[in-house]
């Protein structure tokens, strides 16, 4: 029974699938209209096999199949796209399509100064917190080290924001309760994500729209 139920599901899935896609390639306008190019289609259709029932996921496919039927996008396509919308979670998708907007956006790195005054113990990496729908730090500095490790995202000391973009961070759960034990010790370095030459080619084609 679970079987046919988990099958059922797939296969609601996949035609929703199938109708995003030519809904979207008849939107294309028909001056635009070229021939997919193969070396893109194959892997993509391949690999969203196994993503169609994550419904953002799923959209970045229909997004990148359809973007190389039309002569406006295809010149960004590139062969690994696929595979990169594949090693995405939604949260990934969720946090990505936060720097459409954004290309920069802050992280914070807690650490604790160790009696000596000289070492440094790191409590956490990759704070992040632009994402309202997922406050968990731990969660999201996953999140965030598997976009770097993607190449969509890298990490940099360099700071362009301004300091109140790090406000946010002073007031977060976890670095309140270790200001209350060790105050002074604690130590929160500023830091910001930014978006890849890469990427910003990656969020034309794969989110578009969205």
């Amino acid at each position: 029974q679970a079987a046919k139920k988990r099958q059922l599901k797939y296969d609601i899935a996949y035609k929703n699938y199938q109708n995003e896609i030519l809904y979207k390639a008849s939107q294309i306008p028909e001056t635009n209209l070229v021939y997919p190019d193969l070396q893109i289609v194959g892997p993509a259709l391949d690999a969203s096999k196994y993503c169609i029932e994550k419904k953002s996921i799923r959209q970045m496919f229909v997004n990148l199949i359809t973007a190389t039927m039309d002569s406006s996008k295809c010149d960004f396509v590139r062969p690994s796209f696929a595979h990169t919308i594949s090693q995405l979670l939604p949260l990934d998708a969720q946090n990505i399509a936060l720097f459409r907007t954004d290309p920069v956006l802050p992280l914070a790195v807690y650490s604790l100064k160790l009696d000596d005054g000289i070492r440094i113990r790191v409590l956490k990496t990759n704070v992040f917190l632009s994402n309202p729908q997922e406050q968990d730090i731990n969660k999201q500095a996953s999140s965030i080290a598997s976009l770097m490790h993607l190449g969509l995202l890298y990490f940099g000391f360099n700071q362009s924001l301004p300091a109140s973009a790090y406000d946010i961070f002073y007031k977060e759960p976890y670095f309140l309760s270790m200001k209350a034990i060790h105050d002074k010790q604690l130590l929160l370095e500023k830091a910001e994500a930014q978006l890849t030459p890469f990427a910003s080619e990656f969020l034309k084609v794969c989110l578009d729209g969205e």
